[in-house]
């Protein structure tokens, strides 16, 4: 098992060896913009944080190549905190652990990796403290909050963006794709209000899935990987139907809107004299499941213990409530009309949790049209209409992007990259948020494109980062810098 610090390109993996040191899930990067701003001191180059947390390094043209286009570097310096089953672990205080591993791809212990987008971050600070390199004047932004609001998308100054003729995004996840189009998104909330009330006769129980694959919501969806919450909801449903009564006590899953959740737990109050067939009828429903999922999340396992439980919900709002999950339309909707092999629209449910007031789920509809978000979000809004004590809320609505397939930076890096690789580059179409829609916005005239090292199983503890990929981009963009 070889060393992070030994990966060809160093200069890159040295940096995030450092980022895995240093927590910085959604919200809290504050150290990461310290060490950024640490290495731009050591490098002689300019730098500032914008209100909102932002961090702007700028580095002067090379000798002869002053009269060039600006070129603005872009990544985000927040991850996605997400451990597997039985990890403990502070993602405030615990460093991330890389693993190297010999099929080519570095992996986390135990949790989310961060390489999305410390990899992107990563790659930038190596350019910017190439001597090496000549280029024109470059920018690089380093935003906050990508994974959970895009605050620093929405709050970057128009005129940071306005200084450039030219984009490039280091948040995707193909190295053999270049991206020109992104899902817009929304965050849409449902509370369903129910009191928990004394259950006689009863016993308690804890039902756990876990280990599931899950995944990044936009770009793994259509990998039909299972959703714990879903699964776990069908499986209570079929021994509800067929078994006993059951009483939802407490209902958690997942850790982040924006991920397939891979665990589910319930606690549920079950008739005394109905305990052995409970249990008996859980565990041939969930073997029903692990056979349906068994290519895409073969390690699925269930966990049945008894519990202390002094309230439950009553027996109509349970079974409305896991219906509720049972009904959603989760998953892909819609293939994109331009090509079908892409999901153009879906939703994904990435938390549900409960309280003495009801029940919550936490939902995010994707779609590559306004119009399809608009048409997804009215069907929700719909369906949660017909069901009794369901308030609906619908916040962060973030646009979709589209620029041209063709312009003078897509081609040199197109050629670029089939020089390095022998591959032709895709350019396509991103089922998943980037930045990069908020930026159009903001400067329209900005030439703005997608890539990055190829990453697999983003936001899950299963999160995976290709070596060669890394440096297929790294390689790649320095060479378009030069020729720009």
């Amino acid at each position: 098992m070889t060393d992070i610090l030994n990966l060809e390109p160093k200069a890159i993996w040295s940096h995030f060896a450092d980022f895995c040191a240093i927590p910085h899930p959604s919200g809290h990067e504050q150290r990461i913009a310290e060490y950024l701003c640490k290495f731009a001191e050591k490098n002689g180059l300019e730098c500032k944080i914008e209100e909102c947390g932002n961090v702007i390094i700028k580095k002067a043209a090379s000798k002869g190549y002053e009269n060039k286009e600006t070129v603005i570097l872009q990544a985000h310096i927040d991850m996605v905190p997400v451990a597997d089953s039985g990890i403990k672990h502070d993602f405030l205080k615990d460093p991330i652990i890389p693993v190297v591993k010999d099929d080519g791809f570095v992996y986390a212990k135990g949790t989310t990796l961060g390489a999305d987008d410390g990899i992107g971050a990563c790659t930038a600070l190596a350019i910017l403290e190439d001597k090496e390199l000549n280029h024109g004047p470059l920018i690089a932004v380093f935003t906050v909050e990508e994974e959970s609001t895009m605050k620093g998308a929405l709050q970057i100054a128009p005129e940071v963006l306005q200084e450039g003729k030219y984009l490039i995004n280091l948040d995707s996840e193909d190295d053999d794709f270049l991206f020109v189009s992104c899902a817009g998104s929304a965050d849409i909330n449902l509370k369903f209000a129910s009191k928990r009330i004394e259950i006689e006769d009863t016993k308690a129980f804890t039902v756990s899935l876990s280990g599931l694959k899950g995944g990044h919501s936009g770009t793994d969806i259509n990998k039909g990987r299972a959703n714990a919450a879903e699964v776990l909801s069908a499986i209570l449903l079929n021994v509800s139907d067929d078994t006993c009564d059951l009483f939802l006590a407490d209902f958690t899953s997942g850790h982040v809107r924006n991920s397939i959740p891979s665990t589910a737990k319930v606690t549920v109050k079950v008739p005394s004299g109905r305990v052995d067939a409970f249990v008996k009828a859980v565990k041939e429903s969930f073997s029903f499941y692990r056979d349906f999922y068994k290519s895409t999340d073969p390690d699925m396992t269930l966990c049945v213990n008894e519990t202390d439980c002094a309230k439950a919900f009553g027996l109509t709002d349970t079974q409305t409530f896991l219906s509720l999950i049972r009904a959603l339309p989760l998953g892909p909707t819609r293939p994109w009309d331009i090509n079908p092999e892409i999901v153009e629209t879906s939703v994904n449910l990435g938390l549900v949790s409960s309280d003495d007031s009801g029940l919550c789920l936490c939902l995010m509809p994707r779609s590559l049209k306004e119009s399809g978000l608009d048409d997804i979000i009215a069907k929700l809004s719909a369906f949660c209409s017909l069901i009794d004590n369901l308030e609906i809320e619908i916040d962060n609505r973030h646009p979709c992007w589209e620029s041209p397939s063709e312009n003078s930076l897509i081609s040199c890096l197109k050629k670029n990259y089939k020089e390095i690789t022998g591959k032709d580059m895709i350019v396509t179409a991103l089922h998943a948020g980037l930045e990069c829609a908020m930026f159009a916005a903001k400067a329209p005239d900005l030439q703005l494109v997608s890539l990055g090292a190829t990453i697999n199983s983003p936001h899950s503890p299963f999160e995976r980062v290709s070596i060669q990929g890394t440096q297929n981009v790294y390689e790649a963009v320095k060479r378009t810098l030069s020729q720009l």
